[in-house]
């Protein structure tokens, strides 16, 4: 039996072409254990920063960073750990069956 494995990927970003801002993302996180996979999708606005990063300059990983943070800015909830959970119980129902639908003919 292998390790559930979670991913976070940016699909896409929309940016003010005067000066890079990225304003908008659309994410997936996939999770993924044995043969199964889940997946959903979000997307987050961004506020205009102080310091803007050239556009040409962001990674991956520092967008990822700042929709973690934003998905986590309101108050009393970790979006992040609750959409985690979220697909790491869709991947153990699908591995595990409880419920089934269909006909029996």
């Amino acid at each position: 039996m292998t390790q559930l494995t979670t991913t976070w990927t940016v699909n896409y970003l929309t940016r003010r072409l005067s000066d890079g801002w990225v304003f908008f993302a659309e994410f997936n996180v996939t999770a993924t254990k044995d043969d199964t996979t889940v997946s959903t999708k979000g997307s987050v606005t961004f506020k205009q920063p102080d310091d803007l990063i050239p556009y040409e300059d962001l990674t991956e990983e520092t967008v990822l960073e700042w929709i973690k943070t934003e998905l986590n800015d309101v108050p009393g909830a970790d979006a992040v750990i609750n959409i985690e959970n979220e697909l790491h119980k869709r991947i153990e129902m699908a591995l595990n069956p409880t419920e089934a639908t269909g006909l029996p003919w």
